[in-house]
């Protein structure tokens, strides 16, 4: 399998103390089936600027959040509060910019290739689709589709 994804603009801005982007997008291809291509979504709890209220005041009040060693788990409320508020900012943003990478991707959409994104989405996540994106129809129990696409630019990783 071969994946090619950049992760650079994920990286921490020492003198802000945030992050470009807390997800990226990228693309896989099995070796023995190139044309067969799926899309990858990394992401990470990494403090934005674009980030609620609440998580920007969190960490201006803990320096190392959101980055806390999983050693220490006596978390209190706010703490709490404020790792639960960024995963569900985080998995919203990244839900939401796979369902637009995927729209620009028509022409190579095989069928039932945006259940993914459809079985991503919850009601503590927005519940709704992306603007001008239809809901998707859920596919047959027991299948499993893929996408079509040309290799996408960015940095590669190469599996056996």
């Amino acid at each position: 399998m071969d994946i090619d994804i950049d992760p650079t603009p994920m990286l921490l801005d020492s003198a802000t103390k945030r992050c470009g982007t807390d997800h990226v997008i990228g693309h896989f291809r099995f070796r023995d089936n190139p044309a067969r291509e799926g899309h990858l979504v990394y992401a990470k709890t990494a403090v934005t600027g674009g980030a609620p209220w609440d998580v920007l005041a969190y960490a201006e009040h803990d320096p190392v959040f959101p980055y806390t060693s999983t050693a220490y788990q006596r978390f209190d409320e706010r703490s709490f509060e404020a790792y639960r508020a960024l995963g569900t900012y985080t998995a919203q943003r990244a839900a939401e910019a796979l369902q637009h990478h995927l729209a620009s991707w028509p022409h190579r959409r095989m069928p039932g290739a945006p259940e993914a994104v459809a079985a991503a989405r919850t009601p503590g996540l927005g519940g709704q689709p992306a603007p001008g994106m239809a809901p998707a129809e859920p596919a047959a129990a027991g299948t499993s589709q893929g996408l079509n696409g040309e290799p996408a630019a960015g940095g590669s990783l190469s599996t056996p």
